[in-house]
């Protein structure tokens, strides 16, 4: 879904990667997330859902360029209170997924994070200082995680 010159939307997100949209990088980042074979057949057409971190590692990885070209810090502890790449992402996506509603190919769920002390992704180390992994800074009572899938 191409949303860089219909007019509805502009903005720098959708200039990151001179050959793609950002709706276009997700979808082919979502894409590659695998369909557990123990799925019960009634459920085996829809991807698991993954956390805003899980998708912005699997960008990192498939396009590392986009995540150095936004000049966010990663994500994670210490990078700064919705100053980071995952955060500002999934927010972005978020606000596409109100605007565009259901033609919009990704959908939106959360995750409550009361009783959960600690996350830790691998993440690729060119976007994230050299570090390997990632520990999530969204843990605790009264937070939330968004989760993507394609729908």
């Amino acid at each position: 879904m191409d949303r860089k010159n219909n007019g509805k939307r502009s903005n720098d997100w959708d200039l990151l990667d001179p050959e793609r949209s950002l709706d276009e990088i997700v979808v082919e980042a979502l894409k590659t997330v695998v369909i557990p074979s123990s799925r019960r057949l009634t459920r085996r057409d829809k991807r698991p859902f993954v956390t805003s971190y899980q998708l912005a590692t699997i960008i990192s990885k498939m396009f590392p360029h986009v995540v150095q070209a936004s000049g966010l810090k990663f994500g994670g502890k210490g990078a700064g209170v919705n100053e980071s790449f995952v955060s500002k992402l999934a927010g972005e996506l978020s606000e596409r997924i109100e605007v565009y509603g259901d033609e919009y190919p990704i959908e939106i769920d959360y995750i409550g994070t009361d009783y959960i002390t600690d996350t830790e992704l691998s993440v690729n180390p060119d976007v994230n200082d050299g570090n390997q992994t990632v520990n999530s800074s969204v843990t605790g009572s009264e937070r939330e995680i968004a989760l993507f899938r394609l729908k």
